[in-house]
């Protein structure tokens, strides 16, 4: 969906969206994703009081090969806050329904970390690094925007047990597509009461537990695990430094079943190999998974 009050077709849509066709060489034949995360990540209020405010999505660039993960960046969320309460919330009823039982969020835009961005997570969590000790200035890199004034609708949320302010639950993945150039009379669409499959994105949870290689590797300072819970969990994370010394321990909580993700931060250790062990504890079976990987932190 798109932001704003004068959406009655596609093409308006994507006008919004792409403002009035300026982005459209940047998006056609891209493919882009908002997924849900337990870990969810950071967005910038950039048109209210400039501050980062936590959120519960990612967002990510695809490329024109959803396939092909290794030229996957993540991208910075802009967040137009259209009820000035300093978070990112869905409230009232968008416009574009004919009920009052549609609430939309604020406006998201996709924004790439800097005018060059690296394949990954790293820029973005540079990018969040830099920004923290003023969040009201934005880095002297040039961003770039692809996709602006995008909304999500929490469609007939309130005909159900859940409530306005409920957003999607974690693992949802919305993918978003620009495969060819939008054309007059032929790309329209209708709204329409019937009920969406959405088997074609949804992410089953893994069949087993899994500890992943950190990305990137070598790294400096960040770098981030990612593990994968089968049931809900009590997962250790632990830091050690080539002695077998704890360094750090990153996680030590309850997790439902996912793909999951920490950062890790080596600013105040010093250059060399380090290993990371999960400890995962399933509650209702007393399953246990245990793995250890090295990474090395080159500065």
């Amino acid at each position: 969906m798109a932001g704003g009050s004068t959406i009655i077709d596609h093409n308006s849509a994507v006008s919004r969206w792409t403002r009035d066709g300026a982005r459209l060489p940047l998006i056609l034949g891209n493919k882009y994703e908002i997924r849900f995360t337990q870990d969810g990540g950071k967005a910038w209020l950039a048109f209210t009081t400039g501050t980062l405010v936590d959120v519960s999505f990612e967002l990510w660039f695809l490329g024109n090969d959803i396939e092909n993960t290794e030229d996957d960046v993540r991208m910075m969320p802009w967040i137009n806050d259209d009820n000035g309460n300093d978070e990112f919330d869905f409230k009232l009823d968008h416009l574009a329904s004919s009920d009052t039982n549609d609430p939309y969020s604020d406006w998201i835009y996709f924004m790439m970390p800097n005018n060059d961005p690296q394949p990954g997570e790293q820029d973005y969590l540079d990018l969040i690094a830099a920004m923290e000790p003023d969040p009201t200035v934005w880095p002297g890199e040039v961003e770039v925007e692809h996709i602006a004034r995008f909304v999500l609708m929490n469609w007939n949320q309130l005909q159900g047990s859940g409530g306005e302010n409920e957003i999607p639950e974690t693992g949802s993945t919305f993918l978003i597509e620009f495969p060819n150039p939008v054309i007059a009379g032929v790309d329209e669409f209708e709204f329409s009461s019937k009920v969406l499959d959405t088997t074609k994105y949804f992410i089953p949870p893994p069949e087993k537990f899994a500890l992943y290689q950190n990305y990137p590797n070598p790294f400096n300072p960040y770098t981030t695990i990612r593990f994968d819970v089968v049931e809900n969990s009590r997962v250790q994370l632990i830091v050690y430094d080539i002695l077998g010394q704890r360094v750090q321990k990153l996680v030590d909580a309850e997790y439902s079943a996912g793909r999951h993700s920490v950062q890790f931060n080596g600013n105040r250790f010093a250059s060399g190999v380090y290993l990371y062990q999960i400890i995962i504890d399933e509650i209702n079976t007393g399953r246990k998974f245990i793995d250890a990987k090295k990474m090395m932190l080159l500065k």
